[in-house]
């Protein structure tokens, strides 16, 4: 198991377990700070990250192209943004 990984989560933290279960699956990774915030709500966009890492084997292409003004190439998310909706999963105004 994964020790002291992020410097905001504490074993007492409802969610330990699971948390560095997921870390160890490169599922979640938390934040560029070293924490975790697992009192924070997450975005549509790391939720996604979630879902297709977690549960779909899927090959992310590394050459980008958003259809989304406002998702760049160089975006962490965009990879996951664009996979999803050349899946037809998601969708944009």
């Amino acid at each position: 198991m994964i020790s002291n990984a992020y410097t905001d989560l504490s074993e007492e933290d409802i969610n330990y377990k699971a948390i560095t279960y997921l870390s160890e699956e490169n599922i979640f990774s938390g934040y560029e700070d070293g924490t975790f915030q697992s009192g924070n709500f997450i975005n549509r966009a790391e939720f996604l990250k979630i879902l297709l890492l977690g549960f779909i084997d899927a090959e992310f292409s590394e050459d980008i192209e958003s259809s989304f003004y406002d998702v760049s190439a160089d975006d962490w998310y965009a990879k996951y943004i664009v996979y999803a909706f050349d899946q037809g999963w998601v969708d944009g105004y």
